[in-house]
């Protein structure tokens, strides 16, 4: 597969990238403004008179809780946000040219090529998840970090405290999670509500690489005034968990 076959492969063309990280913002923006100004009820309180006469004693307005439409429109929003910075599609396969023909004879020759397509499949998918680290953002990658010493310890954390001691934003690493979870990066869960997140494990070369890639990161001739900090970070996530 050449380098042009893979892009067409996997990555969203810059269009759809762009529609997608304006759309995510638009829901983070909506997010946001229900949260700072959450919808309105009136409440009126009618009293009946003599002569069958009903006046209005008193209105209010009472806040409805918006928590729910927040909560969904900010992971939505940033979901959307990290899918079109990362550029990575979820592959179709197509069925539109078998034919009954190739259907014939498709079991003996699926028997001879089984091992070579499984090598080929492993190693489309060891290229992507090296792509996938190697654009991750810093952010990203201390949340791929958490869930590493998560799934060795088998413990589950809460990304909002984690977030919080790292003073990153809680509604990009859990988008970033979602986004992770669904390129295969990691399988795990997450809830929403909790903020709670359980991995089971890391895909094979993020597992592998992700060290490395980190170290690379950190080692950035252009960002050497943030090797310190960085460092720091990776320490509070190790703490972290050795308080769990």
């Amino acid at each position: 597969m050449t380098t042009d076959d893979f892009k067409r492969e996997f990555w969203l063309p810059t269009l759809h990238r762009w529609l997608a990280i304006i759309v995510g913002l638009i829901l983070v923006g909506l997010g946001a403004w229900l949260y700072l100004c959450p919808p309105k009820r009136e409440t009126i309180e009618l009293v009946e008179k003599p002569g069958n006469v009903t006046e209005v004693q008193k209105a209010t307005f009472v806040h409805s809780d918006p928590t729910a439409l927040v909560i969904a429109a900010l992971t939505a929003g940033s979901a959307l946000i990290v899918y079109g910075l990362n550029g990575i599609r979820i592959v179709r396969l197509s069925m539109s040219s078998v034919t009954l023909q190739s259907l014939e004879g498709a079991g003996q020759a699926a028997e001879n090529s089984q091992a070579g397509a499984l090598a080929s499949s492993s190693a489309s998918v060891s290229v992507l998840m090296r792509d996938f680290l190697l654009r991750s953002s810093w952010n990203g990658l201390l949340l791929l970090k958490a869930c590493q010493i998560a799934a060795h310890n088998k413990k589950t954390f809460n990304l909002r405290v984690l977030a919080g001691n790292l003073n990153v934003s809680f509604d990009y690493m859990f988008g970033f999670l979602i986004a992770s979870q669904s390129a295969g990066a990691l399988l795990g869960t997450s809830d929403p509500n909790t903020s709670s997140v359980t991995v089971e494990a890391l895909e094979a070369t993020v597992e592998k690489d992700l060290n490395k890639t980190i170290d690379g990161n950190i080692a950035l001739p252009n960002q050497a005034n943030l090797a310190q900090m960085k460092r720091v970070q990776i320490s509070a996530i190790e703490n972290y968990f050795r308080g769990l």
